[in-house]
């Protein structure tokens, strides 16, 4: 049964609709409180409803959603959400912004350790994430690594600047045959991150990135629209930058 009504948790119902892979639709406007991570599995279309508000339970201190193997215990392929409210909801982690920003490396990355990753994919083939919002992350909005064949698409980020690092779509590598399109809103940090190689607390993998198609970024008061980072022998090729708009207070 889905409460969808923020108070009641959806979680095991919610998990129970996506083991059955396929297509998978909310069709029911309404908050649906999640308290551990969702998995969603190879083959799998998830589509929610306009007013679909996934809302991370207080405290959780989670992912919202993640792909099967994540872990990298194998691959997953054809993977797409559409739509919904995908809400970290912060401000309710009991943490402290200030706090977390300044000791973010103190702990090297692990699957278990909560880095504030609020829908993250890794070894992954064919994922399309698009016209969804991203709300309140601890840390990045959308983080993908390890990935061939991507989109992300019609993109709003809504983020309330509580805290630092909150990257809007980061692509760890190894990354190749990519679309990011279409992203509005503001994030406290990239609006887009390439990276090859990334700071020890968000390393789910490194490597090449190539072939990726980067169109129509704008934010008003952003930090940074598109940064390009490698270093220790991995490429950055073929990226096509078109259309970065708006203001930003480090670089576009």
């Amino acid at each position: 049964m889905l409460y969808a009504d923020g108070k009641h948790d959806d979680t095991e119902a919610l998990q129970a609709m996506l083991d059955e892979c396929g297509i998978v639709t909310i069709s029911k406007p309404g908050t649906y409180l999640v308290s551990r991570t969702l998995i969603i599995k190879s083959n799998t279309r998830l589509v929610l409803a306009p007013g679909a508000h996934i809302l991370a339970a207080p405290y959780s201190k989670c992912a919202l959603i993640e792909n099967e193997h994540f872990r990298g215990d194998g691959r997953d392929k054809n993977i797409e959400i559409i739509g919904g409210i995908w809400d970290g909801n912060c401000d309710n982690m009991g943490l402290d912004g200030e706090y977390e920003a300044i000791h973010r490396l103190d702990h090297p990355y692990s699957h278990d350790l909560f880095k504030g990753k609020l829908i993250r994919f890794a070894h992954v083939d064919n994922i399309i994430l698009e016209k969804m919002t991203v709300k309140d992350p601890v840390s990045y909005g959308v983080q993908i690594g390890d990935v061939v064949g991507f989109v992300t698409r019609d993109i709003y980020f809504d983020y309330n600047w509580h805290f630092g690092t909150t990257d809007g779509v980061h692509i760890n590598g190894p990354a190749c045959d990519g679309v990011i399109e279409n992203l509005h809103g503001t994030t406290n940090d990239d609006m887009v991150s390439l990276t090859t190689i990334d700071e020890s607390h968000a390393e789910v993998s490194r490597g090449n990135i190539s072939n990726v198609y980067i169109h129509n970024i704008s934010a008003h008061n952003g930090y940074s629209g598109v940064r390009l980072l490698t270093t220790d022998g991995f490429d950055l090729t073929d990226i096509q930058i078109n259309g970065v708009y708006g203001d930003y207070r480090h670089n576009a």
